[in-house]
């Protein structure tokens, strides 16, 4: 059981803590038959993939990973990625999204103004601008 740990332990990238990271691996094979060297190297490929992607993040401690720490879901690294102009354009490293087309289409709605809609607001604008001066002229 040491030696598959330490083909494990070998891939992970923080080493500090061997012997709790054993004894946190050991309990977590042994809690459940499903729990497989297979099963956790797959996750550990995927987990130093989203390392290498974040580089912002720091490691997990190795006790913490191998006691099943690992578990969460990075599965969404196993679909391929959108291609520019697919869903969004890619702009510094980030992939802008695009509105969807219900949203683009009230933002054009709204930005057509007609020249009725113009000429109602100075009039509006107008409106209120003399009642603001008659005020200041009563005080």
């Amino acid at each position: 059981m040491e030696l598959r740990f330490k083909q494990l332990w070998t891939k992970y990238p923080a080493k500090i803590g061997y012997n709790e990271a054993f004894a946190a691996y050991k309990s977590w094979i042994q809690s459940s038959a499903n729990n497989t060297d297979e099963y956790l190297n797959k996750q550990l490929d995927k987990y130093l993939q989203h390392l290498s992607m974040n580089q912002w993040l720091i490691a997990m401690k190795p006790q913490k990973w191998f006691g099943g720490g690992f578990q969460n879901d990075y599965s969404y690294y196993d679909q391929a990625r959108p291609s520019q102009g697919a869903t969004g354009r890619k702009q510094g490293g980030r992939i802008k999204e695009q509105l969807p087309q219900w949203a683009q289409n009230q933002k054009q709605q709204q930005e057509q103004v007609t020249p009725e809609q113009i000429a109602q607001a100075k009039e509006a604008l107008a409106k209120l601008r003399s009642a603001g001066q008659d005020q200041q002229k009563k005080r």
